[in-house]
């Protein structure tokens, strides 16, 4: 491989079968590309004609590269980009999001600072429109850990790695790399492992990906696993919140039980919509057993007042009825609603 001196961004993009969305992926790149970028697409041995409409992309554009490998799941894939990287800094982004307009202006001056991470603001986008809304979790400015951490706690804002530029330097100066083998949070595990190095963070109140919500998404598909799940991203706050600021604790772990009683609900609404009544009965009765879930039902506390508050009863209801294990009650409501 030819070495770049001149790189300054690396966009890694992992695809697996994503023939439906890689094209708005990096046309949104492209239309603001520049000589001293280069996209990296890591093709996991897709199934579908993912990897032709990379190579296509490769043949056409000087700066783009396309590798081929066995499947091993995300984690593996992004750390062959990272080995392969040329630019100073690296923006991690999957395959059936894209960029926002502007993106490039936006992240034009910090290419040439010095920090060790830049995070940004996101758009979360849906098929209809009318649901889309933007996360954006901290106030222009340098971040220190504890901010991260305390929002890695409490809520899902910063569980991604995707739309932050990274030094690369300073990812292969602390030999950081995503875990492999896990079945859920190692964009977070990847994060500690920045927070833990000291990195340099700073904050950027821009837009700068969209993270598609489509029905067909990874992070929309639902099976029973999906409590086993919860219940490790239970221990994985837990984990974070004795990292959080003393003076600040009782807050924090306030909003992380609400995001967690809020993805339990979730689930539970998903499990009777999906599975017959007798299976979701017996799903249920042996989840509630266990201690995580005890936990979240018993700490889980959605406040305000319930008059006129649709949001709010459509939370508390559900949450009395898990309290109480009524599961043939829950699985006609949530069947009909």
């Amino acid at each position: 491989m030819e070495v770049k001196d001149n790189i300054l961004l690396s966009i890694i993009i992992p695809a697996y079968n994503a023939e439906n969305f890689i094209d708005r992926c990096l046309k949104s790149i492209i239309n603001e590309f520049a000589d001293n970028r280069e996209i990296i697409i890591i093709d996991d041995e897709s199934t579908d004609n993912t990897y032709e409409i990379c190579k296509a992309y490769e043949n056409e554009y000087s700066n783009i590269r396309v590798i081929h490998k066995t499947n091993e799941g995300v984690s593996v894939a992004r750390n062959v980009g990272i080995e392969n990287a040329q630019g100073k800094y690296i923006l991690f982004l999957d395959s059936d999001d894209w960029l926002e307009t502007g993106w490039s202006k936006n992240v034009n001056s910090f290419l040439s600072e010095n920090w060790d991470m830049v995070a940004f603001a996101y758009n979360v986008v849906y098929p209809n429109p009318q649901s889309n809304y933007r996360i954006s979790p901290f106030k222009n400015g340098e971040l220190s850990a504890t901010d991260v951490y305390k929002t890695l706690a409490s809520t899902t804002y910063m569980n991604f790695c995707w739309g932050k530029l990274i030094s690369r330097e300073f990812l292969v100066t602390n030999n950081i790399k995503f875990p492999v083998g896990k079945d859920i949070g190692e964009d977070v595990d990847f994060q500690i492992a920045i927070l833990e190095s000291n990195a340099k963070m700073l904050y950027r109140d821009f837009s700068l990906v969209n993270y598609y919500q489509g029905q067909n998404s990874v992070m929309h598909r639902f099976d029973k696993s999906k409590f086993r799940d919860l219940e490790q991203e239970y221990y994985l706050r837990n984990d974070l919140l004795k990292k959080c600021d003393a003076t600040e604790l009782t807050e924090t772990e306030k909003r992380m039980f609400i995001t967690l009683g809020g993805m339990l609900i979730s689930y539970v609404r998903q499990s009777c919509r999906q599975f017959e009544k007798e299976e979701t009965v017996n799903l249920l009765s042996v989840e509630s057993e266990k201690e995580y879930f005890k936990k979240i039902v018993n700490k889980t506390k959605f406040s305000g007042k319930l008059k006129n508050n649709r949001s709010l009863i459509l939370k508390n209801i559900p949450l009395l009825l898990i309290k109480a294990k009524r599961w043939k009650l829950l699985y006609c409501i949530f069947r009909r609603i």
